[in-house]
């Protein structure tokens, strides 16, 4: 089971306030708050790291960082939490709404795409008609585990589909065929954004989404 793909993303209770400098020269001209600022628009950020392998994401309403082909987990945490203190000291960040880890895990299959799709119909669906004659499935099941939201999504794919909708850089080496078992990790309980909390949940998380991605690879016993 390979690690292939990590994504954290933050998303603010209230907008930050990029624009804070526009807003305030516009109080003093006009000498009122500005209408529907909420609606204004701001300059969004995408930042590609090629060497990385690793995409920053940074607007209005949230923060995000994509780590493709990871070396291992401990470095991700780490690399992921230094970019938001570094995002929060340049821009405070507002109180989080939404606190999401996503680990996706892939799994070499050495059958056919269509081999590889019935074992799912077989092992999660006791498929009978009309599932039986469905070209493709993509489970989603979700659960909590106390206060954290868990989505489990998998299901059989090709590596051209992995390239085309989940990867941003090259990636050498994949297997034709593979099992594809994401986790999506939330905590929604507002609050203000800590370093030190987001290191605790990332490590949780990992644990119980590892756990999740292996229970799929051992029901399917490929």
């Amino acid at each position: 089971m390979q690690l292939t793909k990590i994504t954290c993303e933050l998303r603010y209770a209230e907008r930050m306030k990029i624009l804070s400098a526009y807003e305030s020269f516009y109080r003093d001209v006009m000498g009122k708050a500005p209408e529907e600022a909420a609606a204004w628009i701001a300059p969004g950020l995408r930042l590609e790291d090629k060497e990385r392998k690793r995409v920053v994401l940074a607007d209005q309403g949230r923060a995000a960082v994509d780590i493709e082909q990871p070396p291992n987990v401990g470095y991700c945490r780490d690399s992921i939490v230094k970019v938001f203190e570094s995002l929060n000291r340049e821009l405070p960040i507002p109180p989080l709404a939404r606190w999401g880890i996503r680990f996706t895990w892939i799994q070499a299959y050495s059958g056919t795409f269509q081999d590889l799709l019935r074992l799912f119909k077989e092992r999660f669906l006791a498929a009978k008609e009309p599932l039986t004659r469905a070209a493709d499935i993509g489970l989603v099941l979700d659960y909590f585990d106390d206060d954290l939201k868990l989505t489990l999504t998998a299901g059989p794919m090709e590596a051209e589909q992995l390239r085309s909708q989940f990867l941003a850089f090259e990636a050498k080496g994949l297997p034709p065929v593979l099992v594809y078992a994401g986790v999506d990790a939330a905590d929604t309980k507002t609050r203000q954004y800590s370093a030190a909390h987001l290191g605790k949940l990332f490590s949780r998380a990992h644990g119980i989404a590892e756990t999740m991605a292996k229970d799929v690879i051992s029901l399917l016993r490929v």
